[in-house]
């Protein structure tokens, strides 16, 4: 959702669009999972149902708490819509070698990674920043040592 400033500087922002962005409408497509085909339902009753709320505050007089408290409870149910429960992209794992001993590692989400070239707003959060990440022992190796390494995924 896009917003543009209202004239007034004192009022809050409008919605310019409602939605720029469909959800891919998996019900039509014969590959489609009876989970795929549930959470299509679900995502499209939640943002149904949020944007109904965001057009009736938009027009009422409303107070400054039940607006926070209603953005507050926009928040929580969009990133419990976002996670998606079958990933289908595997971890990365970071091992430290050492000669041909495996003396470290550590896993990162592919998710949080992700590069997308033709959809900027698809890429993962943690793509192209520099990222501290701590790496484990192998269990077998020393239980509990942790080195620290720092790496960026470039985009």
């Amino acid at each position: 959702m896009t917003f543009r400033a209202h004239p007034d500087p004192t009022q809050s922002l409008i919605p310019a669009y409602p939605c720029s962005l469909k959800l891919p409408d998996v019900l039509g497509k014969a590959s489609s999972t009876h989970l795929d085909q549930n959470l299509f339902r679900f995502r499209s009753t939640h943002l149904e149902q949020i944007l109904k709320v965001a057009l009736r505050l938009k027009h009422e007089n409303s107070g400054l708490s039940q607006i926070l408290d209603q953005a507050e409870d926009w928040l929580c149910r969009l990133r419990a819509m976002a996670e998606e429960p079958q990933n289908s992209l595997p971890d990365i794992v970071i091992w430290m070698l050492q000669g041909d001993k495996r003396v470290a590692f550590a896993r990162v989400p592919a998710h949080q990674v992700l590069y997308s070239r033709n959809i900027p707003n698809c890429c993962g959060r943690n793509c192209g920043k520099l990222q501290t990440i701590f790496l484990k022992v192998p269990l077998e190796e020393r239980p509990g040592g942790i080195l620290i390494f720092q790496t960026v995924f470039p985009h």
